[in-house]
């Protein structure tokens, strides 16, 4: 309680977070009695001024003061700024935010922190105790650290204040009163055991989010922001965060697995393909994961070193081996295995897996087919040949959707009918169970086609490149209905996790690739993303593998990334 020889040199100017309250007490003789203040609120803020009458309009105050804060449900600083006066506010001031940054709009956040009845229980929860990890982290420069404590909070003396100890992010600062000797230390976040929840949050941090530690911890560095230290780091991910990326995964992995054993018909279509952790043939790690073709789920990671095989070429079968172990080791058959070209896979497949019908993704046998297309374009005298790229990759695509998965003999007779189609025929191919083309007829640009002419170079090469015998084979074994498209975007994921330009430990890599998986999991069914008015939304991209060409893709929502 304040003396009423005290009321009359206070004023008080509440803003939405705090109560400041600054109080004068010079020297007044027993008897005097003091104005009683004339106390107007307008618009949530309270001026308290003299009677009318004087010449000035502020109230005049002394050299010797002290200032008392009233914490309302955030910390503020203490105003220990000497002042010879305090203006009055106008009675319709309000805050005025035109002075923010405008370039800061997007980061600037104001919260109300009204204090109402109705709001009182809202207050009532954001007091409450939160747990360390969905606790708000600031960034506070040392001065404004230590302008907290530069008065008492016993007898509002001066104090004598410094920097006790850093640990990483941790910081302890000493408060020491000058005139009643009350000292206490105030500790910057809370300990979780004996580590600074801040520094085993900041390691979390970095591996969660895929980010490498030592370009974190250098641009920390640069901003002179206190941290932990590389060596923290890595004692932080060897004791905790691989473990909890471990237990996280097989949670995960065991409910995908059970929701496939509830299915009715029990079939597993996957696709697998493998990646290595460097370019070239000198790779230390391989990774291979399944992919469950029908609900775009990763079910299984399995990380081979090359150590543990003949070389790095061997990688993959080892990875595709191990995955199928897994799956049978759940009670779980493959009924189809789409992949990729791999000769040793291709032949562990047709001996190991004869109950597994082994498909080829079509979209690895046109990207061959179109690496050899521009470099026979490239000879002389069959640069015609590269006007028809595109439409051969298109009749591949074409042959694989358009016909029933089993039959491969149809397959194959369709895609022979390419090098009848390039030389301008349509009726009587060779093979029986494809004799025409199913095109309408041709009219207009497609009447003025650069037909090849039979016995030229160009068109002899091309149909020798068309009809090799290991190509009709790939043809045969194409997947009608499935591709490992989705495999490729899952890698693109591990490439942000795990980039192959740095070099992992064999538990720091498997954890990533861990993250990968657990980011593409939750993220694979995304929905389009739409306009305001419900409109679905699209993009225009012109990939490189498109030489030029343009394609339109659907904009997806926002990933969550774990929240």
């Amino acid at each position: 309680m304040l003396g009423e020889h005290e009321a009359s040199m206070i004023k008080c100017t509440p803003t939405s977070s705090t109560v400041d309250t600054q109080v004068d007490t010079p020297p007044q003789p027993p008897q005097a009695q003091s104005p009683q203040p004339t106390v107007m609120s307008v618009s949530k803020s309270c001026q308290t001024r003299p009677k009318r009458g004087g010449r000035s309009k502020g109230v005049q105050v002394g050299p010797k003061y002290h200032t008392v804060t009233r914490d309302v449900g955030v910390q503020c600083s203490m105003d220990m700024s000497p002042r010879t006066s305090t203006p009055e506010n106008s009675d319709h001031e309000d805050f005025d935010m035109s002075s923010a940054d405008s370039d800061s709009d997007d980061d600037f956040q104001v919260e109300s922190m009204d204090t109402t009845e109705e709001e009182e229980s809202f207050f009532a929860e954001d007091m409450a105790p939160q747990p360390v990890n969905k606790q708000r982290i600031f960034m506070v420069y040392e001065t404004a650290l230590l302008s907290l404590f530069d008065t008492c909070s016993m007898c509002h003396s001066e104090c004598r204040k410094f920097v006790r100890t850093i640990v990483g992010t941790c910081v302890t600062v000493r408060q020491m009163c000058l005139s009643c000797d009350n000292t206490r230390d105030w500790v910057s976040q809370p300990f979780l055991k004996d580590t600074p929840a801040g520094n085993i949050n900041l390691s979390a941090s970095v591996l969660f989010g895929g980010a490498s530690p030592a370009k974190v911890l250098r641009v920390l560095k640069h901003m002179n922001v206190s941290s932990i230290s590389y060596k923290t780091f890595m004692t932080h991910q060897a004791h905790y965060l691989h473990s909890a990326i471990k237990n996280r995964w097989t949670t995960e992995n065991d409910l995908i697995i059970n929701s496939i054993k509830r299915r009715p018909s029990k079939q597993l279509i996957v696709g697998g393909d493998g990646r290595s952790d460097s370019p070239g043939h000198s790779a230390k790690y391989g990774s291979y994961s399944l992919l469950d073709l029908e609900r775009n789920k990763i079910v299984d990671i399995q990380l081979v070193q090359s150590n543990e095989v003949k070389n790095s070429g061997a990688m993959e079968k080892e990875g595709l081996i191990r995955a199928v172990d897994y799956i049978r080791s759940k009670g779980l058959n493959i009924t189809r295995l789409v992949t990729d070209r791999h000769v040793q896979i291709r032949k562990w497949a047709r001996e190991e897996l004869p109950g597994t019908k082994h498909e080829l993704d079509t979209w690895h046998v046109a990207k061959g087919i179109g690496k050899k297309i521009d470099s026979l374009a490239k000879e002389k005298d069959c640069e015609v040949v590269g006007k028809w790229r595109r439409g051969i990759v298109n009749h591949l695509y074409w042959c694989a959707s358009s016909t029933p998965a089993d039959e491969g003999q149809l397959k194959l007779a369709k895609w022979e009918s390419i090098c009848e189609h390039i030389a301008n025929k349509h009726r009587g191919h060779d093979n029986p169970l494809f004799r025409r083309c199913e095109h309408e007829a041709l009219n207009g640009k497609g009447v003025k086609r650069k037909w090849l002419k039979r016995n030229t170079k160009a068109y002899e090469k091309l149909v020798h490149l068309l009809s090799t015998k290991h190509l009709q084979k790939d043809v045969t074994q194409l997947s009608s209905h499935h591709n490992t498209s989705s495999l490729e975007s899952y890698h693109a994921v591990v490439n942000h996790f795990a980039p192959k330009l740095l070099a992992f430990s064999h538990k720091g890599m498997r954890s990533r690739l861990y993250l990968a998986a657990l980011h593409f999991n939750e993220n694979s069914g995304r929905a389009q993303a739409t306009t305001r008015t419900g409109e679905a939304q699209y993009s225009v991209t012109t990939p490189k593998y498109k030489k030029g060409g343009h394609v339109v893709k659907k904009l997806l929502v926002d990933c969550t990334y774990g929240k």
